[in-house]
């Protein structure tokens, strides 16, 4: 999309179309890997178009009349004060944490997991990579439906997001076919790079109940030398980890890796503000050019997104972003 002069929005809610007028301020909060997308509302109380919980929504930002979408939702919460009516929308994520399951899976992958959690929570599944499969894995009650998948997409080294569209995606990043170019100067308004050296770089991960060297369709016995079976990543002094979680050596090695990956990848982050950008997408590649002495150059994954637009500042987008592998 090209960046226009006058900001644009459209908020669908049920049906009802909002696009002039009454909007005060929004915000839009999405992330991998973390908490439930949220789209936080204000408008003028005059407003004929009033949202109540349960209700649809949908986020159209751009410029000059032409959008796209960048959230799908459900009303959560609704505020009335003198001046204002205030709405919270929350993501597909918010389908899954509703969810209480009690189901003992047997011999499938965390992607089949998931899907399977996701469709009793109504949730479509945009993309799920299989990786490797579990000899078993317990969806008690004790974690809601999203925490179980948060739970299995670090075990499988993948990244777990809700979709603009309002879909799941339980998959490593597949960057757009190009990159964002953000340059100091010119289309980058403030940026902060930050480095925080991981407190732990090596793991190793040790099965539980492994069900032996034959891999996951062998029956699962207590082992005597569990060390035996167990799985390493990283450089430097281990972690040592023991979970119920593996119980085959690839799996172990399998989440030994998404770990070590996982501490390398946010051991550098940049802090990013632009002027709004409806179209970037969790996941994207940004090239960052022409920061003082070129600290924060480079090539970065977008990880968090919060889009702004109120009528005072105008339509904002801040970005966070961790090292690309």
């Amino acid at each position: 999309m090209t960046m226009g002069i006058r900001p644009y929005y459209a908020l669908d809610i049920d049906g009802t179309t909002i696009d002039t007028g009454p909007l005060v301020a929004l915000r839009l909060r999405r992330e991998a890997n973390g908490g439930i997308d949220a789209l936080d509302v204000a408008l003028d109380r005059r407003t004929t178009v009033v949202a109540t919980p349960e209700a649809a929504v949908s986020l159209t930002l751009g410029y000059d009349g032409d959008g796209e979408t960048v959230f799908t939702g459900t009303v959560t919460e609704t505020r009335d004060t003198l001046t204002e009516h205030r709405l919270q929308a929350l993501g597909a994520q918010w389908m899954l944490a509703r969810l209480r399951p009690s189901e003992t899976f047997l011999a499938q992958s965390a992607a089949d997991v998931v899907r399977a959690l996701a469709d009793a929570a109504g949730v479509a599944v945009a993309r799920a990579d299989a990786g490797e499969r579990l000899a078993r894995y317990h969806a008690d009650g004790a974690l809601d439906g999203f925490e179980h998948a948060k739970r299995l997409a670090r075990l499988a080294g993948v990244d777990l997001l809700a979709t603009r569209d309002g879909e799941l995606v339980f998959s490593a990043p597949r960057p757009a076919a190009s990159a964002v170019r953000l340059v100091h100067g010119i289309n980058l308004i403030d940026a902060c790079a930050r480095e925080v050296p991981p407190a732990q770089t090596a793991f190793e991960v040790i099965p539980e109940s492994a069900a032996s060297s034959d891999g996951v369709d062998a029956e699962t016995w207590i082992v005597k030398k569990a060390r035996d079976l167990a799985g390493s990543a990283g450089e430097g002094p281990s972690r040592r980890i023991s979970t119920a979680l593996c119980t085959t050596r690839d799996a172990a090695g399998a989440l030994a890796e998404a770990l070590a990956a996982e501490a390398a990848s946010h051991a550098r982050r940049l802090d990013a503000l632009v002027p709004g950008l409806p179209e970037i997408e969790l996941g994207d590649t940004v090239e960052v050019e022409s920061m003082p002495e070129g600290r924060g150059d480079g090539t970065w994954l977008v990880w968090r997104i919060e889009h702004r637009l109120d009528t005072v500042a105008g339509f904002r987008t801040h970005l966070t972003m961790r090292t690309a592998p």
